[in-house]
């Protein structure tokens, strides 16, 4: 059994599989084109989700309320239950 830090054996690990579902990006292969190609999905929020004439201020200390106006959303996700 190994007694300080430095005794300690280093395994590899491999990655076999990743799955992903992420804004602008339905399958891991499009998450990678993203990023390499530096594509931003953050966005206004889409009224749907958060409608800002409701509840946005840009005073932070505001209760209540969201001072950001932009976010990254999955669309067309679902929630099943």
């Amino acid at each position: 059994m190994p007694k300080t830090q430095s005794d300690k054996i280093a395994h590899p690990i491999a990655v076999v599989g990743m799955g992903c579902h992420y804004p602008g990006a339905k399958q891991l292969s499009e998450l990678w084109e993203n990023i390499l190609a530096r594509r931003c999905q953050f966005r206004q929020f889409p009224d749907q989700r958060l409608p800002l004439s409701e509840y946005y201020d840009p005073d932070p200390a505001t209760p209540d309320k969201t001072y950001g106006t932009r976010g990254a959303f999955i669309d067309g996700f679902q929630f099943f239950s």
